[in-house]
């Protein structure tokens, strides 16, 4: 399980349970190890109400927690993945 400081996240409730979540109003970021990449773990991101991920990231297992801190305590980069799932949405109904 990671450990993270969650002084480093102003705007966000991190959640642990079986993997991590980084909840972000209706934003989710999960943490998951991809099937074959197994020295890796990745984020993606999801919204309430929507049955749909979208990648955001991954990194070596023993550097997730020190890459969560630099892609997500930044409001800007945190709201560029946001921005990129909506943009994803959207043109996926349109």
């Amino acid at each position: 399980m990671l450990k993270l400081d969650s002084s480093k996240f102003q705007d966000t409730t991190l959640l642990c349970q079986d993997g991590l979540h980084i909840v972000y109003g209706d934003y989710v970021f999960t943490v998951i190890a991809p099937a074959f990449s197994p020295e890796k773990l990745s984020v993606w991101l999801t919204k309430r109400g929507i049955a749909r991920a979208c990648y955001c990231f991954s990194a070596a297992k023993g550097a997730i927690a020190e890459e969560l801190v630099y892609q997500l305590s930044d409001p800007d980069r945190k709201q560029s993945y946001i921005n990129m799932f909506e943009a994803v949405i959207e043109s996926s109904h349109g």
